[in-house]
């Protein structure tokens, strides 16, 4: 059985990262991909570095994007990850999101949640958003901070996403890839 498709994990992303964490200036600071995506572009990183953005899909069968395998292991540090949501209906959608760090969710460009709080655990279900998804594609943008702690359960920096109905059942949707806004 194939649990993610299942449960409705988002598999497939764009990563982007890192950009500036610093004593948690990263949360509240407005990065280039919160006001556009172009997964051609090259944005400057945290240490002037030049970024792009890298495809990835987790094989993991909950959808558990590990960043620190995917991006390099960073502390003070934040992540973008990008996909593009094809909904076959308008519909009201539950966006139910796992982070074991701070994270915002953007739909379609405007923001649907945000929580700042670091190494508190991680869930399935931790968090969820009632969103919109419009007939066709729709973009989907989760900013994943992660702070500088050094102590051993303080150094996992991933988190996972599903869509549901209200009961938590896995609403139809495939991932339209292609592009960006």
């Amino acid at each position: 059985m194939d649990l993610g498709s299942h449960f409705g994990f988002v598999r497939k992303w764009n990563l982007i990262g890192p950009f500036d964490n610093t004593k948690g200036v990263g949360f509240k600071t407005k990065y280039l991909p919160e006001e556009s995506v172009k997964l051609d572009a090259s944005l400057e990183g945290k240490e002037k570095e030049k970024l792009k953005w890298v495809s990835h899909q987790t094989e993991d069968p909950y959808g558990l994007v590990d960043l620190n395998k995917a991006l390099g292991k960073k502390k003070d540090s934040v992540a973008y990850a990008y996909t593009r949501i094809e909904s076959p209906n308008p519909a009201k959608v539950y966006l139910r999101a796992g982070c074991i760090t701070a994270l915002k969710v953007f739909v379609n460009g405007k923001q649907v949640f945000a929580r700042e709080e670091y190494h508190h655990g991680m869930s399935m279900d931790q968090h969820a958003a009632v969103i919109h998804l419009d007939k066709g594609v729709n973009d989907l943008l989760i900013k994943i901070c992660q702070n500088n702690q050094t102590e051993s359960w303080a150094q996992k920096w991933e988190f996972q996403v599903r869509l549901t109905d209200e009961a938590g059942v896995r609403v139809p949707y495939s991932i339209a890839m292609e592009g960006g806004k």
